[in-house]
């Protein structure tokens, strides 16, 4: 009985890890809606902005797809905003948020991540390579302005693109607010095991760990890589770039204690909000006045004063 009993709990974990593999590789692609680019090309141009669209070639040739949002020239303030999305999303969700930007100066490029929206790639590594295609970003943000500020924010798996795009010296980000990350892949799969039945991460930590390894397994087998580097907490303790880390305690999708992994990480660089009542990457809606107040500040804290009588650079849009 022991022998057979053995032998079936073996072939799930070997099944339920492929399936689990499989699903992190290729989360739901959400694609853009002409009608909703329309709505939001004409919200922009009654702020006066622009709204063009542009691409990058990734290092590794994937091509990658983005918004860029333009304030009127009049009103740029020399600075720019790189903003992420979360999993099985796309750039339509950061509209909100560059609506708001752009109306008090800001440029904002929000783009599709690999495999995520209109950009090319097959497979979603969750940082392993998208942080090097957030630095690709930057650069081709820093290329069209020399001078003036690159802030970084992100929310859920845009977050954690962000914070393990940091370990890098010199900085390339002047700040960045990273909300509802997670502090490490394999920390959030033993929570994704567990959350159907509720039994928080103890479940993949014992009973299901073997399907997790044969998840993280196959991942590494069909690609080459290893989504267990994708480690913001580790990361994070190489940056000195200063973070914002929002977190909603009513958050049942990223638990809290994520937020005190990263915090402690690094906590001479990391700033933690705890929202109450906030959901998932939800602060804005559950402190609507006090969100804006504390993103703008955060950003205009760690931006040079130009002298008197400086002009004010401006990204020009190509």
């Amino acid at each position: 009985m022991l022998m057979v009993v053995a032998a079936i709990y073996a072939v799930f974990s070997v099944a339920l890890g492929l399936v689990l593999g499989q699903n992190a590789l290729h989360p739901p692609r959400r694609l853009l809606l002409k009608t909703h680019e329309y709505q939001i090309r004409k919200r922009v141009e009654q702020l006066g902005g622009r709204l063009a669209a542009v691409s990058l070639k990734a290092h590794d040739g994937t091509m990658l797809q983005a918004w860029l949002f333009s304030p009127a020239g009049d009103a740029r303030n020399g600075h720019a905003v790189l903003w992420l999305h979360g999993v099985a999303d796309n750039r339509e969700s950061g509209a909100s948020m560059a609506m708001l930007l752009v109306s008090h100066g800001y440029t904002v490029l929000t783009p599709d991540a690999r495999a995520s929206g209109a950009s090319g790639g097959e497979y979603a590594t969750y940082g392993v390579l998208e942080r090097d295609d957030v630095r690709e970003w930057v650069q081709w943000l820093r290329a069209r302005q020399p001078a003036g500020c690159i802030h970084g924010m992100g929310g859920s798996m845009g977050a954690a693109h962000l914070l393990q795009a940091l370990a890098v010296d010199p900085p390339m980000f002047c700040d960045a607010i990273a909300e509802s990350s997670f502090g490490s892949f394999r920390e959030v799969a033993f929570d994704r095991v567990g959350q159907q039945l509720g039994t928080g991460p103890w479940l993949g930590r014992t009973l299901l760990r073997p399907a997790i390894e044969v998840g993280f397994a196959s991942a590494r087998w069909r690609t080459g890589l290893d989504l267990s580097d994708a480690d913001p907490a580790r990361l994070l303790r190489q940056s000195t770039t200063p973070v914002l880390l929002i977190q909603g305690l009513a958050d049942r999708n990223m638990p809290v204690r994520h937020a005190y992994a990263l915090a402690t990480a690094n906590p001479d660089r990391v700033t933690l909000w705890l929202v109450p009542h906030a959901t998932h990457v939800a602060a804005w809606a559950a402190a609507p006045s006090e969100y804006p107040a504390r993103v703008l500040g955060f950003f205009a804290a760690h931006e040079p004063r130009p002298p008197a009588g400086a002009a004010t650079s401006r990204l020009q849009d190509r």
